[in-house]
């Protein structure tokens, strides 16, 4: 069986708040009773996991300054409870100190609790196995 892997790009962008989070948790909530076994609605779940996730690993990572440009690629395996399984880098950079910072943001930026609102099927084809690729540019 062939799996579909999720990939979610992170680059530098608009500071985000905690309060963004709470706002997507709270439509995941609301998304729960309206969605009953309507696919289109539980692929909008899966968006906003993806953006929760990328949300709380950015507001975990203390992204260093460089002369150059830097990107890496992550390859993260979950658990259904939203935990860390397997971390490890696909392709890292060619800068530890950036590298350890990616992999301390992405430590403290899970478990994602929401996760337990994602249809079992979908987690699997969609959240199970993450890639993520970052890039910092000058």
């Amino acid at each position: 069986m062939k799996q579909l892997m999720f990939l979610i790009l992170i680059m530098i962008v608009l500071p985000l708040n905690a309060n963004d989070l709470t706002i997507q948790s709270n439509e995941l909530s609301t998304l729960e009773f309206d969605c009953k076994k309507n696919v289109i609605c539980e692929e909008k779940k899966v968006d906003i996991i993806a953006s929760i996730i990328m949300q709380q690993i950015q507001l975990n990572w203390s992204k260093k300054q460089s002369e150059r440009n830097l990107t890496a690629k992550i390859h993260l395996s979950l658990n259904n409870n939203g935990e860390i399984k397997l971390l490890e880098f696909d392709q890292p950079s060619a800068d530890a100190i950036y590298d350890e910072s990616l992999l301390l943001a992405i430590n403290n930026a899970f478990p994602i609790k929401e996760i337990h609102f994602i249809n079992p099927a979908l987690f699997n084809e969609h959240l199970k196995e993450i890639y993520i690729s970052f890039g910092v540019t000058n």
